[in-house]
């Protein structure tokens, strides 16, 4: 999107950072971020532009070592790779009929990228929970 964007705008400058730390926009003197949470911060003038749902990914591999999780509840005996700097480490999920679920989870690999965290699942590292549009991209590029 990004070359595109600058094509229709070429007198634009655009400044690319891609983190998960909490950063004050008036502070670095960022005009625009983008975020994906449910609740923006005080004061923020924002709008949502779309829903971003998560899924679990894993390979084949590590789930046949494994075995397969059946609940969210057999998460815990899995080696979860989860976002850094989260406080707590719980993944969230909705059953069938409506009920919220919260799962605490643990492992030994965790990154502030959502990229990192598929590129370990892929190389059989554990069970990753990540946007739905990370997971699509490694599949169309063929690297799932």
């Amino acid at each position: 999107m990004i070359p595109d964007f600058l094509a229709r705008y070429p007198a634009l400058r655009i400044e690319l950072e891609i983190n998960n730390q909490p950063v004050s926009l008036i502070g670095e003197r960022i005009d625009l971020a983008i975020r994906i949470t449910d609740s923006p911060e005080p004061g923020a003038i924002a709008r949502r532009l779309g829903e971003c749902h998560s899924v679990l990914c894993a390979s084949p591999e590590y789930l046949k070592a494994r075995g397969n999780p059946e609940t969210p509840d057999d998460l815990a005996q899995h080696n979860c790779l989860y976002y850094s700097r989260f406080a707590g480490q719980s993944w969230h999920f909705t059953a069938a009929g409506g009920e919220k679920i919260a799962v605490a989870v643990r492992g030994n690999f965790s990154a502030g990228i959502s990229s990192l965290l598929c590129d370990a699942a892929i190389a059989h590292c554990g069970i990753a929970m990540v946007p739905e549009q990370e997971l699509a991209m490694h599949w169309k590029q063929g690297s799932w």
